[in-house]
């Protein structure tokens, strides 16, 4: 049942990136048979700042995460095991295509060696919510615009024009490190305006916040719907999202296309596209974050009779007008 809570999950938690979706099911039909032969337990996760990150070596946003992963002053909300994944032989600490059992069982054993090494401090601090601090931020009454620091840089998120600036090029590292990394948020109002001009001299930058706020909300919605979101409502799609560095997947694609011609509640997202409700709430999510998920009004039921009947007239004059093409093809 979808939910808005925080659960305390003390699992070692394992994501994909940049894999197929048929990769990724196999990846999820081998945890449940390895479940009894792990010495921790593992659970598939839905978003990309886990624990352990199975990743495609021509991702580029796995590279970037790497990068970041190895520079010293990356801060130890950024400690996670990568394991390379792909058709040539990665190595013996990599996954090799198709997936087999026992090389999935080594690498889950170094990774939770790996992990037990780490402090705790660093697998606490990804249980706050990046996705949701920043809507959360956004929902701010009279917000003219939201400072965002993150490392040495801080950048706005102008909401009204849909933009950010950033004081160099939001390329993959950028947007990895928002990511992997602490990141502050500070709300911007009315009486903030004279700052905010100051603060956009200083930024070089000006892009479409699409790409870096899919990638927050695919990547940090940590399983639950956003607070705002009502699980009980119907949504649907104003556009098509701009998928960015995550890619065309498979499953935002089937979700997209479904919720730009119907609207439909999260529990009927899952049941049509067979999708996990980790999976739709990152996607919803991340379309509510970029301001393109609208919430649909249940239509009035008061006239059914009627409805019926117009249905009937509509097709009854489909109908008409085909047979009169027909007779009229026919004369000639």
């Amino acid at each position: 049942m979808f939910n808005n809570s925080t659960k305390k999950n003390t699992a070692y938690s394992l994501a994909c990136l940049g894999l197929d979706g048929h990769v990724e099911a196999s990846l999820k039909s081998l945890l449940g048979i390895l479940k009894n032969k792990t010495s921790v337990v593992w659970q598939h996760s839905e978003d990309i700042n886990a624990d352990v990150i199975i990743y495609n070596p021509t991702s580029p946003l796995a590279l970037a995460m790497l990068r970041r992963e190895a520079k010293p002053t990356a801060t130890e909300r950024g400690a996670h095991v990568f394991i390379p994944c792909s058709v040539e032989d990665p190595g013996e600490d990599g996954l090799t295509l198709p997936l087999r059992a026992d090389r999935l069982l080594h690498c889950l054993q170094v990774a939770s060696a790996q992990i037990g090494q780490m402090l705790p401090s660093a697998a606490a601090a990804r249980h706050s919510s990046l996705c949701e601090r920043l809507d959360n931020v956004l929902q701010s009454r009279d917000l003219i615009a939201v400072a965002i620091t993150v490392g040495n840089k801080t950048g706005l998120i102008n909401p009204a024009r849909q933009m950010i600036h950033w004081p160099r090029p939001l390329d993959a590292d950028g947007i990895a490190q928002l990511i992997m990394e602490d990141t502050t948020l500070q709300p911007l109002l009315a009486a903030d305006l004279d700052k905010l001009r100051r603060m956009e001299q200083e930024m070089h930058e000006r892009i479409s916040w699409d790409a870096a706020l899919w990638a927050i909300g695919v990547s940090t919605s940590q399983a639950r719907l956003l607070p705002r979101l009502d699980p009980r409502k119907s949504y649907k799609l104003k556009r098509w999202p701009d998928f960015g560095l995550l890619g065309r997947r498979s499953s935002d694609i089937k979700c997209t296309a479904l919720l730009t011609h119907k609207s439909m509640t999260p529990s009927e997202l899952v049941a049509a596209t067979g999708l996990s409700e980790a999976r739709v709430s990152g996607f919803l999510n991340a379309c509510a974050l970029c301001g393109f998920l609208e919430e649909v009004q249940p239509t009035s039921q008061a006239h059914p009779s009627k409805a019926r009947i117009n249905s009937e007239v509509s097709l009854t004059g489909g109908m008409l007008q085909r047979i009169r093409k027909a007779l009229a093809l026919g004369a000639n």
